[in-house]
């Protein structure tokens, strides 16, 4: 009978730490990048593939896909159409930002609203948290009587 015990003790001991390990694998798909922390701190950023981390101490703590983004709105006179790209994803990471929220508010803070101002302020805001803005269009609606 004890022998039948430890059998199982083995048995499930093993499978533990087969379950143990594969918990380490991580996939990142294509267009893709993983920010990994380890022990709450951060570690490395992943690209596209399989790979393996510490199990129980590391951690995906954000996936980002790698491509481009588009947004527009209006601010003021102006149409705004911004194409941007995230260039440095653990500034961004742990910028707790938002690029796409936070543009509007960062624009409401302008004082004189002008097209060199809007620019300014977008580039200025997208260098502080890692984001590189690869097209930006401002077309001014003004209505002239």
């Amino acid at each position: 009978m004890d022998y039948i015990f430890f059998i199982i003790l083995v048995v499930a001991i093993i499978i533990g730490i087969l379950l143990t390990i594969l918990s380490g694998v991580i996939r990142v798909k294509k267009n893709d990048v993983a920010i990994i922390e380890k022990m709450h701190e951060f570690d490395t950023i992943l690209c596209e593939g399989i790979h393996f981390i510490t199990p129980i101490l590391s951690h995906r703590v954000k996936t980002y896909h790698i491509e481009h983004t588009k947004i527009k709105g209006q601010f003021g006179n102006y149409k705004i159409s911004i194409i941007f790209k995230i260039e440095d994803y653990k500034k961004y990471y742990y910028s707790n930002e938002i690029f796409e929220n936070n543009i509007s508010l960062k624009l409401k803070s302008i004082k004189t609203i002008s097209k060199d101002a809007i620019e300014k302020t977008i580039y200025d805001y997208a260098s502080e948290i890692g984001i590189l803005v690869e097209k930006l269009e401002l077309i001014d609606i003004q209505v002239i009587d």
